[in-house]
């Protein structure tokens, strides 16, 4: 039975898109029963003032491991430097603590047949130990890895060469990511992985999905218009009002507009929205990876103006 590692940046404490996606892959890759695997999971420690300054949720302790659905994910927490920060952000030099960080951790991946990484810090600690032990490594790109970091930093495009030249295979979870994949780097292997839909993402029966509407405060006869995301630039959230307002002036019965979802441009938007005396809108800010199904079962209609989504629509 071969042995792998997977490796990979998130949070199990505020799950999101890619936890969930690598998350739903572990678990395919077990049910096999062809493989053992051990998880790594990558996530800063902040200190008040980083917390404060990078906008992160506060977590009351360091745990060993964090255990969801049978997959135990051995957490590496490293702490967030603003030195290291200021280096690789605003100088573009490699960082110094977060180099350590990998130095002083790399011995968890030896032994291993495969290394399977998901994104760029990910991709960064397969990349030295498959240099340190001689381990292959695939690693799995998602979104921002390809379309967004690379070109706002020299040194995240170099290294992100870097780890492309030495993987086994490169993963892209759409054929458009793949395509845009070819700017950073040619000539290597490329693969197209589509990330898997949960099998808890179902139509409910209308009798549930009326009561679970009922649970939200959704009135009879009431349509729902949604955003479902991190409400960052990438997104494109910026437009959303304008749509919520389009969408209001054009439909006759009654609306309820949802932003579902938590970030950085939060506090750009919501007073904007909430002031509108034209649309009911409602923030529900992160919500529980599990209560999802039973919110996008109450939604009419989603609205995904996203920059760069690489699969927006499902048939």
């Amino acid at each position: 039975m071969h042995k792998i590692a997977v490796i990979f940046e998130s949070s199990p404490f505020d799950r999101k898109g890619l936890f969930n996606a690598v998350h739903n892959r572990i678990l395919h890759l077990k049910n096999t029963g062809e493989c053992s695997i051990d998880a790594f999971c990558i996530h800063s420690w902040d200190n008040a003032f980083t917390r404060r300054m990078r906008r992160t949720p506060h977590i009351s302790s360091r745990q060993d491991s964090v255990d969801i659905d049978g997959i135990s994910y051995r957490m590496l927490w490293y702490d967030f430097s603003i030195i290291d920060h200021i280096a690789v952000s605003k100088l573009h030099i490699p960082p110094l603590f977060f180099k350590h960080f990998i130095k002083n951790h790399l011995n968890l991946l030896s032994g291993y047949d495969l290394i399977i990484a998901h994104s760029f810090t990910g991709g960064l600690f397969a990349r030295a130990a498959s240099e340190c032990y001689d381990i292959p490594y695939i690693v799995n790109w998602h979104g921002s890895d390809i379309h967004t970091h690379p070109w706002r930093n020299s040194l995240i495009l170099e290294h992100t060469r870097d780890v492309m030249a030495g993987a086994s295979c490169n993963c892209f979870v759409s054929s458009a990511l793949r395509n845009a994949s070819e700017k950073i780097l040619q000539g290597i292997r490329k693969e197209i992985l589509y990330n898997g839909v949960s099998e808890s993402f179902r139509t409910f029966p209308e009798e549930e999905r009326l009561a679970l509407r009922n649970c939200y405060g959704v009135k009879p006869g009431t349509k729902v218009v949604a955003f479902v995301g991190s409400i960052v630039q990438v997104k494109n959230v910026l437009s959303i009002h304008p749509i919520f307002s389009t969408i209001q002036s054009l439909y006759s019965g009654p609306l309820q507009f949802w932003m579902v979802g938590d970030g950085k441009l939060r506090g750009e938007i919501e007073p904007a929205m909430k002031n509108d005396p034209d649309i009911d809108v409602r923030f529900w800010g992160n919500l529980p990876a599990e209560e999802m199904p039973s919110v996008m079962n109450c939604i009419d209609l989603m609205i995904l103006p996203s920059l760069n989504e690489g699969l927006p629509r499902m048939p």
